[in-house]
């Protein structure tokens, strides 16, 4: 009878440990949201676009295109 009631008095105890340790430990889960992309341009220059076409002699054409920023 005396082993049967330590046995008892253990196992209380045993859960009583873990019932507290459970209290006490907490985590947290942490959800993070990925971090909004901020895209930047930059003003566009001022650009000049000139197309020139050349026709020779024998037929062939030429176009020739120059861009100035």
């Amino acid at each position: 009878m005396r082993t049967y009631k330590r046995l008892m008095t253990l196992t209380m105890v045993a859960l009583s440990v873990q019932f507290l340790a459970s209290c006490f430990t907490y985590k947290k889960e942490e959800t993070t949201s990925p971090t909004p992309t901020v895209v930047t341009t930059t003003p566009s220059t001022t650009s000049e676009t000139t197309t020139t076409t050349t026709t020779n002699d024998n037929g062939v054409t030429r176009r020739s295109t120059t861009t100035t920023y």
